[in-house]
């Protein structure tokens, strides 16, 4: 359990083109910023750089997708479909097709994530006699947007 005052894995929600929801229980979003080396002879043997190509991924663990009913979140406890799943295998996976990506935290409705996506991987681990886990993962597009919903 996290400590008071620090986010928990468990309240990232995840919306896939604005009617797959997933939760996780791990979240990660990673933000690359590379450097492009202008070093000449004139810095002395130090490198020197400046900003390069932005890039930024999203990896899921423990997730459980499904519509929402009324165009709402009712509860997390919902009953899931695997369908939901399957529908985002077949666009994301098969079809190739870009898909729009939010990642909100749950408890705090402050500060979210989103741009375009498209599905890199998914594993569907399914032990005997335990809980069956699903692991997706992303790449943005273009550029990742950053907002506050307070």
């Amino acid at each position: 359990m996290a400590a008071t005052g620090i986010l928990n894995g468990t309240e990232y929600l995840l919306i896939v083109d604005g009617r797959y929801v997933i939760f996780s229980t791990n979240a990660s979003l990673t933000i690359t910023q590379n450097l492009r080396d202008i070093s000449v002879r004139e810095t002395d043997r130090w490198a020197k750089s400046i900003p390069g190509m932005r890039e930024w991924t999203m990896e899921f663990e423990g997730l459980m997708g499904w519509l929402y009913n009324d165009g709402t979140l009712t509860s997390k406890h919902s009953l899931v479909s695997a369908q939901q799943t399957q529908k985002i295998l077949r666009d994301g996976y098969f079809n190739q097709q870009p898909m729009y990506g939010l990642l909100i935290n749950i408890e705090l409705n402050a500060i979210y994530w989103q741009g375009m996506i498209y599905l890199n991987g998914i594993s569907i681990d399914t032990p005997m006699e335990d809980n069956s886990t699903i692991s997706l993962s992303f790449s943005g597009l273009d550029r990742l947007y950053q907002g506050s919903i307070n």
